[in-house]
């Protein structure tokens, strides 16, 4: 059965709360900080993740120091595989901290290939309960 819903997010403290809003709402959570972690856990859990809430600004590999790479937006990369991958997905994020409003237009145009409609997206706080709230909404086929 598919129980587990991928959580993408570098910041500790965030993880927790992001694990904490995941097991409320009755899943098994996994937890990765970069992209390259996410890729693995895609190949990893294939046929049991039901769903992906991620992060938008994080690194790219278990090997960047934070402050390399923590700007870029690789958020949008597992957005795209989720969806490639026919998964649903939800972006949680402060993109207002990282000046990056045009990531609403791109997390728009990705969600238009998205078997399960727009790509939930909260931009201007993290607040993980919202983004897995709208996710399992999305899981449930609620576009």
């Amino acid at each position: 059965m598919k129980n587990i819903i991928l959580i993408v997010e570098d910041l500790p403290e965030e993880q927790e709360k992001a694990k904490l809003a995941v097991r409320n709402a009755g899943f098994v959570c996994a937890v990765t900080p970069t992209l390259a972690g996410a890729e693995r856990m895609f190949k990893t859990l294939e046929g049991k993740i039901s769903g992906v809430v991620t992060d938008l600004h994080f690194p790219e590999s278990d090997y960047d120091h934070p402050k390399n790479t923590a700007t870029a937006p690789c958020g949008l990369a597992v957005v795209a595989e989720a969806i490639e991958r026919t998964i649903p997905v939800a972006v949680c994020s402060d993109i207002d901290h990282h000046f990056a409003e045009y990531l609403r237009k791109v997390i728009t145009a990705l969600g238009r290939r998205s078997a399960y409609g727009p790509v939930p997206f909260g931009m201007d706080s993290k607040n993980w309960e919202t983004a897995v709230a709208a996710l399992v909404k999305s899981m449930k086929g609620g576009k």
